[in-house]
C-alpha cells in the first residue's frame, strides 16, 4: 500500500512540473511573438522615407555607377529625377548590383537597382524605428538617376573610403 501512495505522489509531481514546464514555455512563447511583432512593425527612420530621402538628396550627393565616383552640385535635379513621389515600400528585394549608389552619410546610402527597385539604409536610425527599408520605384528611375551623375556629376578621384 505505501508503493501505491509514493507512486502515485512521484506521478502527481511529474505532472505538476510537466504542468508549471509547460506553462513558462507559453509564457515565453508569448513574450517573444509580442518581441518579434514589435520589432517588425516599428516605424520607418524619417530618414528613410521619401521626404527625408528629398531633404537629405537637395543640397547635392556624392554617388557611384559603373565603378567610377561622381559628386553632383545642388540644383542638379536629382531629387526630381527620382520621382519619390512615385516611391512605395515593398517586401521584394533585389538581386545583384545596384545600377547607381548615392552616400548620404557614413553609413547612409541610397542604392537604385534596374527592374524597379530601390533601397534605402541609415545606420544612425533609432533603435525604436526601422532604418533600412526597399521600395518600389518608377520603371527608369534608377537609370535616369545613374544618367544624371554621368552627365552633370564632376568625377571624384579621391572617395570616402567606405562607400
Amino acid at each position: 500500500m505505501r508503493d501505491e501512495t509514493s507512486q502515485e505522489k512521484e506521478v502527481r509531481r511529474g505532472v505538476r512540473f510537466n504542468q508549471i514546464a509547460l506553462a513558462v514555455l507559453a509564457v515565453l512563447a508569448a513574450v517573444g511573438a509580442w518581441a518579434l511583432l514589435s520589432w517588425l512593425s516599428r516605424p520607418l527612420d524619417g530618414t528613410i522615407t521619401p521626404d527625408g530621402l528629398a531633404g537629405q538628396l537637395r543640397g547635392g550627393a556624392l554617388g557611384k555607377t559603373g565603378g567610377v565616383y561622381y559628386a553632383l552640385p545642388d540644383g542638379s535635379g536629382l531629387v526630381d529625377t527620382l520621382d519619390l513621389e512615385g516611391w512605395t515600400v515593398t517586401q521584394e528585394e533585389a538581386e545583384g548590383e545596384p545600377l547607381a549608389v548615392f552616400r548620404l552619410g557614413e553609413d547612409y546610402r541610397l542604392a537604385l537597382y534596374e527592374g524597379g527597385l530601390a533601397y534605402v539604409w541609415n545606420g544612425y536610425a533609432p533603435p525604436d524605428t526601422t532604418g533600412a527599408v526597399w521600395y518600389t520605384i518608377p520603371e527608369g528611375t534608377a537609370q535616369a538617376a545613374a544618367d544624371l551623375l554621368k552627365t552633370d556629376g564632376q568625377v571624384e578621384t579621391n572617395p570616402p573610403e567606405r562607400f
